[in-house]
């Protein structure tokens, strides 16, 4: 295997690796709701043991102290991100978390850079991380920084957002030589895109004569959707990827499909009228990054 694959095969596991690590996250919000706050270390784990095999055994004794240690801290941070009222807050959240932690940070919202009128184009480093979806590292070089990113002197970390497949925002942050903070810039990075992910679940209908008792099954058929699906992303890691190269994640999934769709429509449509199909919303929204042609000229389709 020449550099090139080999620099091609571990971009790959790394992105599903991150997939998983989301997915975790989206069954641990989920169960949250639920009142089982302890699923996200059981499903962490688990992903450490299926990707990193032999190596998991030596890894698991420090991890789990690592794990104790900075645990309540990011429960706290993953709490104040959550209950953030609207974007603009979860986004001044994350911003002041990431000054704590490196106490120089700036956010940059990739679509309308609401938090900044920085020129994309000057500034290649920024550039870098939102196109490789990675965290790009600069030396603080004119070369790599816009004139308005001048006060970053030093090495200055950009962090990306990442909400389904698309980078959303983009934390700029100074850090000291040896890099300390930077994991936790990231973890918390990647937990406020998991969070705008949630969020952008689509929502119960809301009309005012729906019954207490059907807003209720709405609201379990959401969190049935998924959990369902993310423990597709989580489990079936490389089925996944394989079915969204191929455009067709209904053939690579068939089975985990299947039975999700079985047991949506006896538990949720047959006794719900007005039941929207949340499980096909959360197949299109996350499973297959927001992109229906990637389920597969075999899916089905929607069950109502």
């Amino acid at each position: 295997m020449d550099s090139a694959d080999l620099r091609r095969s571990l971009e790959e596991e790394r992105g599903t690796a991150r997939d998983q690590l989301s997915a975790a996250w989206q069954l641990h919000i989920t169960r949250i709701e639920e009142q089982l706050s302890t699923g996200w270390k059981d499903h962490l784990e688990r992903v450490i043991e299926e990707r990193f095999g032999g190596l998991a055994g030596r890894l698991e004794e420090a991890l789990a102290q690592e794990l104790e240690a900075r645990w309540s801290d990011l429960r706290s941070r993953f709490r104040r991100l959550r209950e953030s009222q609207s974007e603009a807050a979860l986004y001044q959240t994350l911003l002041d978390d990431a000054g704590a932690i490196c106490g120089r940070a700036a956010l940059f919202l990739v679509d309308d850079q609401i938090m900044s009128k920085t020129p994309l184009a000057s500034a290649p480093a920024l550039l870098r991380a939102i196109e490789s979806r990675e965290t790009v590292v600069a030396e603080g070089s004119a070369d790599e920084l816009s004139p308005e990113l001048a006060g970053f002197q030093g090495r200055t970390a950009f962090v990306p957002v990442v909400r389904g497949d698309k980078v959303v925002a983009v934390l700029c942050v100074g850090i000291d030589p040896a890099g300390a903070g930077l994991s936790g810039l990231e973890l918390l990075a990647m937990l406020a895109g998991v969070t705008l992910e949630a969020r952008a679940a689509v929502t119960p209908p809301q009309a005012p004569e729906l019954p207490p008792e059907e807003r209720e099954i709405h609201s379990r058929a959401q969190r049935f959707a998924r959990v369902q699906v993310a423990q597709m992303r989580l489990y079936q890691a490389q089925a996944v990827r394989t079915g969204r190269a191929q455009h067709d994640l209904y053939s690579a999934l068939s089975r985990e499909i299947d039975a999700a769709r079985d047991a949506f429509r006896i538990e949720f449509v047959a006794p719900c009228a007005s039941m929207a199909d949340y499980l096909h919303q959360e197949l299109i929204l996350t499973l297959a990054n927001d992109d229906p042609s990637l389920l597969g000229p075999a899916y089905p389709g929607p069950l109502v």
